[in-house]
């Protein structure tokens, strides 16, 4: 027996393709539509024509929704049938309860002046255009409180938006907050609104999004906040400012399956605290700006299968907090990412429970841990990280890795780098391929620096203390116990140690110390060599820069030191700071 999901489903697909078709045909076709939809409705909502009232006008549209709102019952439903044409209104339309809106893409709503909202939903709606008109806050909002009744397998329930065009809202076209539970979203397109497309917060809860077109939206597609979302699926999300899925705080998702995500200006997926997904399957998150999917600190991720995660800006999959987790299954291609295909920061952990996954062919590296995280590779076979164009895997400051049943093979420097306090705890069943390195070197190994990492373990592991503790260190100028030019005898480690024995020293003192620091911590960080450039022209300097997510940065401890300006983390040419000039890299 087909479920009534299932019949929806087909349902809306059928009208799909029949509003393409008839928005190239004359009015008959548009009349022969608008008979379509509204036959439609009655069958999902099992009305019968005694129960439908038609209107074209916006006064009419008033009478019929009291009207019905007087005859409608939770078991004898009433249908407003608005006709195609322009309905302005100039004060919201409420859908009481038991009742559906019904309109055609031609059946349009759009507010005479500023308000909140276009529509409050009581009942249900089931298509029309809904145009804010860049004039009403929201397209469509739930009504504050209500616990629908419009369960998957319901044909009469209230809290369905189907088939409906949401659009030009100064700020979400779809709003669910105040505890309204057991809302379904079903094919609507939510567009060019001036912060999300669909937002759920304040303890809303959505049963199931399914179908939706969300693009161009100022801010993100969908945004969850103290909310509860059971299904996302088969939406396409595109090109919306920051991200295509995006979280706040204290959200539950069953289930993220079969999505298309992609050119978003920011990330594809932001999952940021405390948010729980049971399950991401079969979506394809791709050519986003930034990440493909960020799994913040508190935030969980408990199965991944079967997904694309490809081309997107800096890292593919980034996860980041000591509380953050994310578990991979079977089938996942998390590849050809503008920096790394997966970063791990922070104490992070990332779970390998599966086969057939790859990590294949980034720009820098497959797999880099930092900070404390850790990977496990608990299960499964035939796992790839292959032809990255630095590492496999990096791993650095105290990050650890159990590996298993994983080819390392093809990759452009080493198959692994682990540096100062990264540790591989188990390689069973790996392989790995050489090119011009013998196997004895495909797995680097840097040694810490162990004054620096006695320094971090005072003022803990963290970028910034780092900075600010070379940065603080006394001034002692260019002299001949420090010289301002490195020769065979004052080498980068010679500095390093002059600053953590005496805690002073000049720039290049307090740049080497801060580098040290940072290489412990895992960085890709270099020591600058070269001057800074004033009135009286160029005065020997020294500086660093660490690459942080595909960008170049530059901390200057010694600009901090005599300024008292932000050196950290600052670019080139950026306002209010030193025109440095590059001679060579002093350390890296």
């Amino acid at each position: 027996m087909m479920t009534y999901n299932g019949f929806f489903k087909k349902l809306c697909s059928a009208l799909l393709v029949l509003t393409l078709v008839f928005t190239l045909l004359p009015q008959g076709a548009v009349e022969t539509q608008a008979a379509t939809r509204l036959e439609s409705a009655k069958s999902k909502h099992n009305v019968t024509d005694d129960r439908v009232l038609k209107v074209s006008t916006v006064t009419q549209l008033r009478k019929a929704l009291t009207q019905a709102a007087e005859n409608a019952t939770s078991d004898s439903r009433w249908i407003v049938y608005a006709k195609p044409g322009t309905y302005s209104v100039m004060v919201r339309i409420t859908v009481p309860e038991n009742v559906i809106l019904v309109g055609t893409d031609e059946t349009i709503f759009t507010p005479e002046r500023s308000m909140t909202q276009l529509v409050i939903m009581n009942g249900s709606i089931y298509g029309g255009t809904y145009d804010c008109a860049g004039l009403a806050k929201y397209g469509i909002r739930t009504a504050d409180g209500v616990s629908y009744d419009g369960g998957a397998n319901s044909d009469t329930g209230n809290g369905w938006i189907s088939c409906a065009n949401i659009k030009n809202a100064t700020m979400s076209g779809i709003v669910c907050v105040n505890k309204t539970s057991d809302v379904y979203i079903y094919r609507c397109d939510c567009t060019n609104n001036g912060t999300y497309g669909i937002s759920i917060k304040k303890n809303g809860a959505i049963s199931e999004i399914y179908g939706c077109t969300l693009t161009g939206n100022t801010l993100s597609g969908l945004y969850f906040t103290n909310a509860t979302v059971g299904t996302i699926a088969e939406c396409t999300i595109s090109s919306n400012g920051e991200s295509g899925i995006e979280t706040g705080k204290n959200v539950t998702i069953t289930k993220i399956k079969g999505n298309t995500i992609k050119s978003n200006g920011e990330d594809g997926v932001l999952l940021a605290s405390s948010t729980d997904v049971t399950s991401f399957n079969e979506n394809t998150i791709a050519r986003n700006e930034q990440f493909g999917l960020e799994v913040l600190d508190g935030s969980d991720v408990a199965a991944m299968s079967d997904n694309i995660l490809s081309k997107n800006g800096t890292t593919n999959l980034y996860i980041a907090g000591s509380s953050a987790r994310v578990v991979i299954k079977d089938g996942n291609s998390i590849i050809k990412a503008g920096t790394n295909n997966v970063t791990m920061n922070d104490g992070a952990t990332l779970i390998v429970k599966g086969s057939n996954n790859s990590f294949n062919s980034a720009a820098s590296i497959g797999l880099s841990l930092r900070g404390g995280s850790t990977l496990n590779m608990k299960s499964g076979s035939n796992n790839l990280v292959q032809n990255n164009g630095d590492y496999g895997i990096k791993l650095a400051g105290g990050s650890t890795a159990t590996l298993l049943n994983t080819d390392f093979g093809g990759n452009g420097t080493y198959a692994g780098q682990i540096n100062r306090y990264g540790e591989i705890t188990s390689f069973e069943g790996c392989e790995y391929t050489t090119t011009d390195k013998t196997s004895e070197y495909y797995f680097h190994y840097n040694v810490p620096f162990e004054q620096a990492a006695e320094v971090l373990d005072e003022i803990g592991w963290d970028l910034q203390a780092a900075f600010d503790w070379s940065a603080g260190m006394t001034y002692y100028g260019h002299n001949s116990e420090v010289p301002s030019y490195p020769d065979d005898e004052h080498t980068a480690e010679w500095y390093a140690n002059y600053g953590f024995e005496n805690y002073k020293g000049n720039c290049i003192v307090m740049a080497m110390t801060f580098y040290q620091m940072a290489k412990d911590m895992g960085y890709e960080v270099r020591c600058i060599y070269g001057g800074c450039q004033d009135w009286g022209g160029i005065n020997p300097h020294g500086w660093t820069e660490i690459d942080i997510d595909g960008e170049t940065y530059v901390f200057d401890p010694n600009f901090t030191n005599e300024t008292g300006r932000n050196g950290y983390q600052i670019t080139y040419g950026q306002s209010g700071t030193w025109v440095y000039v590059k001679d060579y890299v002093f350390a890296e």
